[in-house]
């Protein structure tokens, strides 16, 4: 099968189809695959939204000060917790 036949067949299935939610996931993937990352993303949410390093290492200071303050439980903690149920 040529590309072109591909994608015509893609896009054959997607007007088939009424599932918003497979639609967006095939936007994300396809996104994915055509944009090319910013300088510094390290990874992407669920949502096709960029993460950078910086970012990732802010999320997990702020969540190991979480821990501390008592606001929220350690991952270790809570794997302990539920394994002694």
């Amino acid at each position: 099968m040529s590309t072109v036949e591909l994608r015509h067949s893609i896009v054959a299935l997607l007007e088939q189809t009424d599932d918003m939610e497979l639609m967006q996931s095939i936007l994300v993937l396809l996104r994915k695959s055509i944009d090319k990352p910013a300088a510094g993303v390290l990874h992407y949410e669920a949502d096709g939204t960029p993460i950078t390093e910086t970012e990732l290492v802010e999320s997990i200071l702020e969540a190991n000060r979480e821990v501390k303050e008592g606001k929220k439980i350690a991952l270790s903690d809570l794997k302990k917790e539920l394994l002694s149920e």
